[in-house]
Parts: C-alpha cells; sequence; structure tokens
C-alpha cells in the first residue's frame, strides 16, 4: 500500500512559491545561490561586522580596502591584538533565517600579509568559529583552507618564515549542526591568533583581511530530466485515465538535515517557468522503516485496471553519495514550461534547482508543446525557409513549427468556422505582410483535430496578388502546424524575422501567437 501521501496540482502562486521557499531556505536572496554576509564596498559601513566586546579584542576594522579584494572593489581589514575572539558578525534582522541549518556553510576569503606582523618567524591562525543565539554557544568545527592561488587545499594556519609573504585562502565553515529554530538574534564569531618568534604561546597582534563572506545554502543539481506527453491529456473530469504524463529527474544534493531521524515527509514540487505548481506530493519518511544502508527508497505500483492521479512511482535519495532520482508517472503536466523548478523538502530543509530546455530532454528537443494545450496560446517556430526570386510573383516560403491552444475542447478550435491570418514580417515591423485564409478554407476533420487546406487563394495585404496560394496543416493534437506559401512576392527574406497565426474560436477568445526567428539559423 502507498504510504499515506498529499498530491496537489493546480495554481500556486509564483511570487508565493519563491517567497516560501526564501523563508524555508532563510537570508533575502534573489535565487538559490551564495547569501553575501560581507562584501564591504562602502568605506562607511563594515556590513554588520564589529570587534567581540566581551573578549576586549580591541579590534580595529576598516572597511573598502583596496588589500585582499576578491569581490567588488572593497575589503575589510581587521587589526586586533592579545585576544582569541577577533570579530563577529550580527545581521540586523533574523526574520527569514533559515529554521534548519543543514548543509549550510559559510565561506569566507582571507588574505594576510607577512609585513603587517613585523617579524619573521611569525605563526598565524584564523580558522576557528562558533555561533551565537538565543539557543545557546555553539562551537564550530575547524575551517577547511583552499589556497586561491592554485585552488588545493591548504593548512588553516599560516607560517611567515619572510617578510614578504602572502597567504591568500578561502576558508569553509560548517554549520550544519547548530540549530536555528526559532531564534531572534544571531552571531557569526571568527577566532584569531598569532605567535611571534621563540615564545609561541604568546598572543600577538596583527592584520587580516576578509572579503566576499557568503553563506553558502545546501544545493540540488538536476544533471538529467525528461519530461514526457502523453497520447491523451487530462481534461479534469475525474477520468486519471487521461492522466499519461511522466517526469524523471536525477542528480546530486549537497547536504542533508543532520538528525535524520526526525523527518517525518519528504515533499516533491514540480513548478513550471510562470511559478505555477504543476505537481505535489508528501511521502511520509521514518529513518528506520524507509532507509537502509544509507538510501532512502520510496516505490508505488500504479496497478493496470484501476487508474490513479498521477504519483511518484520511485523515489531515492543516497545519504552517503548525495545523490537522487525520482520519477512521476501518470500525472497531469499540463502548464509545464521551462525553466522549471525541482523542489525537495525533507523535513524543514529545503532544496530547489532550475532545470533549463538544456537539461529537460536534452539540448535537442524541447521539452512537449503539448503539456500548454488547454493551458496557454504557444506557438513556436522549428523551421523556417524562404525563396526569393528576381521574377514578380515568384517568392516562396515555408514554416513549420509546434503550437498549443489555451481554448481547447471537443469542438474548439475549429478552423473551418474561423478565418486564419498569418503574419510575416521584419524584426523592425518595417516590413509587414499578412495572408489571411477565408473561413470555410479548412476541410472538417473525420477524426480528431488535424485541420488541412491547400491551394488557396489568400487575401494579401498590404498588396493584394491574385497568384499567391497557401497550403497548411493544423494538428492540435499533436500540436503541429506547417504552412507553405507560393507564388508570392515575400518582402522579408533574410535575417530576424517574426511569424504569427490568428484565429478566433466560438467564444471570441482568439489565438494570436508569434514567434521570432532567424533565417540563417533556421530559428
Amino acid at each position: 500500500m502507498q504510504s499515506e501521501t498529499k498530491k496537489f496540482m493546480g495554481i500556486w502562486s509564483g511570487s508565493v512559491a519563491v517567497a516560501c521557499l526564501a523563508l524555508m531556505l532563510g537570508f533575502a536572496s534573489t535565487g538559490y545561490g551564495d547569501i553575501i554576509m560581507g562584501n564591504f564596498e562602502s568605506a562607511d559601513s563594515c556590513d554588520g561586522w564589529g570587534p567581540v566586546s566581551w573578549d576586549a579584542a580591541n579590534a580595529i576594522l576598516t572597511p573598502a580596502c583596496a588589500n585582499g579584494v576578491t569581490l567588488g572593489s572593497g575589503s575589510l581589514r581587521v587589526a586586533w591584538s592579545y585576544k582569541y575572539w577577533a570579530v563577529l558578525w550580527s545581521p540586523s534582522s533574523v526574520a527569514d533565517f533559515p529554521k534548519s541549518s543543514a548543509g549550510c556553510q559559510i565561506k569566507l576569503d582571507l588574505t594576510m600579509y607577512s609585513s603587517d606582523f613585523n617579524t619573521a618567524g611569525t605563526w598565524v591562525y584564523v580558522g576557528n568559529g562558533g555561533l551565537n543565539s538565543d539557543n545557546g554557544w555553539g562551537g564550530l568545527p575547524e575551517a577547511t583552507a583552499v589556497d586561491r592561488t592554485t585552488g588545493a587545499s591548504t593548512a588553516v594556519g599560516s607560517y611567515f618564515a619572510g617578510t614578504d609573504t602572502i597567504a591568500k585562502k578561502t576558508l569553509t565553515y560548517d554549520i550544519s549542526d547548530y540549530n536555528m529554530a526559532g531564534i531572534t538574534w544571531f552571531n557569526f564569531l571568527m577566532s584569531a591568533q598569532v605567535s611571534m618568534g621563540s615564545d609561541q604561546n604568546e598572543y600577538g597582534s596583527g592584520v587580516f583581511y576578509i572579503d566576499n563572506v557568503r553563506l553558502i545554502p545546501p544545493t540540488l543539481d538536476v544533471k538529467k530530466c525528461t519530461v514526457a506527453a502523453g497520447k491523451t491529456q487530462y481534461m479534469g473530469d475525474s477520468d486519471f485515465n487521461d492522466m499519461k504524463d511522466t517526469f524523471t529527474a536525477s542528480g546530486t544534493i549537497s547536504g542533508f538535515p543532520a538528525d535524520l531521524n526526525t523527518i517525518s515527509h519528504i515533499d516533491v514540487n514540480i513548478v513550471s517557468a510562470d511559478g505555477n505548481t504543476i505537481f505535489f506530493e508528501a511521502n511520509d519518511f521514518n529513518y528506520m522503516r524507509n532507509v537502509k544502508k544509507n538510501v532512502y527508497t520510496h516505490k508505488y505500483k500504479i496497478t493496470k485496471g484501476n487508474p490513479t492521479e498521477g504519483a511518484i512511482t520511485s523515489m531515492t535519495i543516497d545519504f552517503k553519495k548525495k545523490t537522487f532520482a525520482v520519477t512521476v508517472t501518470n500525472a497531469d503536466l499540463t502548464g509545464l514550461a521551462c525553466p522549471l523548478q525541482l523542489i525537495i523538502t525533507i523535513g524543514d530543509f529545503v532544496i530547489a534547482d532550475e532545470v533549463t530546455e538544456t537539461i529537460v530532454n536534452g539540448a535537442k528537443k524541447t521539452i512537449p508543446t503539448r503539456l500548454m494545450r488547454t493551458y496557454k496560446d504557444t506557438l513556436f517556430v522549428t523551421k523556417a525557409k524562404v525563396k526569393n526570386s528576381s521574377k514578380a510573383s515568384a517568392d516562396s516560403l515555408s514554416v513549420n513549427g509546434e503550437l498549443a491552444a489555451k481554448d481547447f475542447n471537443e469542438s474548439e478550435p475549429n478552423l473551418y468556422a474561423s478565418d486564419v491570418v498569418i503574419t510575416w514580417r521584419s524584426a523592425d515591423d518595417t516590413k509587414n505582410q499578412t495572408f489571411t485564409i477565408p473561413k470555410h478554407s479548412f476541410k472538417i476533420p473525420r477524426k480528431g483535430r488535424l485541420y488541412k487546406c491547400s491551394k488557396i487563394n489568400p487575401t494579401v495585404t498590404p498588396v493584394a496578388d491574385a497568384n499567391t496560394m497557401v497550403a497548411a496543416s493544423i494538428d492540435f493534437d499533436k500540436c503541429a502546424f506547417a504552412v507553405s506559401i507560393s507564388k508570392a512576392d515575400i518582402n522579408a527574406v533574410s535575417g530576424d524575422v517574426k511569424f504569427g497565426l490568428k484565429f478566433t474560436n466560438a467564444d471570441l477568445n482568439d489565438f494570436n501567437e508569434m514567434d521570432n526567428l532567424n533565417l540563417a539559423l533556421g530559428h
């Protein structure tokens, strides 16, 4: 039996979706990438950084410095003496902080110059950190360090044997185990130690520079994704036999909640380019029951003869290898377009990735246009060709592509009862032609919604031409069209152009779509 699930297929405002995701991830962000905690561009602001007053660190902070800059044009110069804790970051608000810091890291770029320590044989260590809030103190594991010049792992501490040495490092602090739930204030602290000469136990003084301090939230990286449209389409009539769309995705996850035993559910959201949630499912999660050898497995079988609404039929998460795979079948993915969002929620731990056309179905195949049928008027040109002649009324134009109509049911669109207007114009709109196929030109389909016409003399603007002939086929089931115009005088014959189709349904809602293309590139 399938574990108890919640499924939703409908509308979720794009702004609400993004806002909710940002709230759960924490920190104000324009996307799902790094969140800047310190950039130090203004001489009037330290971006929330200051000395650790209770340790009497006597630190002097100077922003907008020219040394050690890795982001923008300024860094933060920290001159401190004799105490362990040097500086801390205190944000102005914690309203949007994450409920869980699982998988989160803090990175910063550290630069030190031996000339700032006056003595050869100086040992400097800037690598310990701590978090403090109304949830209490939490010391962090020692930072890891990467040499910014070579990209190789390096020691956190630096030993300056000469007077012209520069240390350039990126430090990474893992904050996964700290409890962020319900906090009202928050500090991130950095320590600094220096010993000079033979007395290695003496706390000395010195200078270091930091820049590009950022919180790195855990990431979801979709490596492969396929979206397939079924031959039939769900029409909202509770006949789940019409749900035949499928979705698969696989890739990597950068981090997980520290204690999986506290997780009770795993959710999957598939959100379209316009911000609407197309598919949602929440599955019960029990670590002891669902996880074997570090791998979470969910399986559900849709039995033949017992159709059901779309469901996750397979999902695995390897908590050791940090990989995932999910398959949704028998779904209604109407409205799904790229770039889509895949959002996976593990308890309060939310990760997301934006998936573009280059990933979905591979770079050479687009997401099915049929998914736009009943949802949004859509037109997309896949191929266009103009043959230009020096003789009058001897040009030809052929255009192939895909289209979908929002107003779609058993009787609509009905091209037999509608004029169909073909538009061809230059990108700057200076050359514009229309070829109108009059109503009753398309044959009424005996089966399905494939409309065809041939050898039709259209009404041509701006210059009428009795010689022009049009043939066209528009298949609303396969969401494909082909238009051929011959014996014409085509005005726009090269470069960037526009192609459009317009027709009217019985309820007077016009289909009026246009696509931009380049004749040299084919689109």
